[in-house]
């Protein structure tokens, strides 16, 4: 398959790094600024898994410059989805790929759904705690570097196959799943509640579950989303939230969300895209969600302060 990896975070240049590592075809879209910077310093990924390191790497800066491909890998941060959906629009449309997004969150799918068939949309998710440096370079510094992706509908049968062979070989660790859409809403529910602790905290993970009440606090928030999730056909459990709260103790003490870290740096933080969008579900189907509410309050300050 020909891949067009939408958007060079560290998301999307460590799987597009990855399938290149593996002789795969592999072309990002980006913008001017990160193309200079692969072109000066190219493509590096540090990481607990492996190096990989590839001085040229394809990339085009809009859709006219794109040639053929087979799947459209998406990993925007949720901020930049108004401005890249009509790129990827265009992209799809252009080339007829399929494609897999990797966004945090759920909303996104609505929103392609305008823009793109339905059928050329697949479901994905991905665990990967990463970032760039100062030369874009990645910094992959945790076990887990999980992609996960399947169909949201039955016809997407053979589009998934090809996807499953294109994976095969990659070093990461890759699944098919057999209901992507509650993976979705599982990871949701993970990162909606631990980008939340943590950026609201402005700690890592390992301060932050020594407390017994800021434990409760996350289990709180899990069982919210638990509740969101279910009114949207997720089918999470008890057990499911309770897990999710014995990973987050189970991570590397140093360890934080990717949007605490954006914040951090002083960028542009995810809080619309994950717990806003939340909570307007939440609303839609008139769900209390005081605990998920009180963690957006205390991150959007820190949203309007950029």
């Amino acid at each position: 398959m020909k891949v067009i990896v939408h958007g060079a975070g560290a998301v999307g240049a460590y799987t597009g790094g990855r399938l290149l590592e593996a002789g795969h075809d592999v072309t990002f879209f980006v913008r001017e600024g990160r193309r200079k910077q692969l072109e000066d310093h190219g493509l590096t990924l540090h990481s607990t898994a492996g190096d990989f390191s590839i001085r040229h790497v394809n990339t085009v800066v809009s859709p006219e410059e794109a040639e053929e491909a087979d799947l459209i890998i998406w990993a925007v941060k949720g901020y930049h989805i108004e401005e890249a959906l009509p790129q990827l629009a265009e992209l799809a449309e252009k080339t007829g790929a399929a494609v897999l997004p990797l966004l945090n969150g759920i909303s996104h799918i609505d929103k392609m759904k305008q823009v793109i068939p339905e059928n050329r949309i697949i479901g994905g998710l991905a665990f990967i705690i990463a970032a760039l440096d100062e030369k874009g370079h990645v910094h992959h510094t945790s076990g887990q570097h999980g992609l996960i992706y399947g169909e949201l509908m039955p016809e997407q049968k053979s589009v998934v196959d090809e996807v499953e062979t294109l994976f095969e070989t990659v070093n990461a660790e890759t699944k098919r799943s057999r209901n992507v859409w509650h993976d979705m809403w599982k990871k949701y529910m993970f990162i909606t509640a631990f980008s939340g602790i943590t950026t609201a905290s402005d700690l890592t993970i390992g301060p932050v579950v020594r407390s017994e009440e800021a434990c409760n606090t996350i289990l709180s928030m899990l069982m919210e989303m638990k509740e969101i999730a279910n009114m949207e056909n997720g089918g999470l459990t008890t057990e499911e939230a309770e897990a999710a709260l014995q990973q987050m103790k189970s991570l590397n003490a140093e360890a934080t969300s990717s949007m605490h870290n954006d914040l951090l740096r002083g960028g542009e933080i995810e809080v619309e895209h994950l717990q806003g969008e939340a909570l307007k579900l939440a609303d839609t189907h008139q769900i209390a969600s005081p605990v998920l509410y009180t963690m957006y309050s205390l991150i959007k300050p820190k949203a309007l302060n950029r």
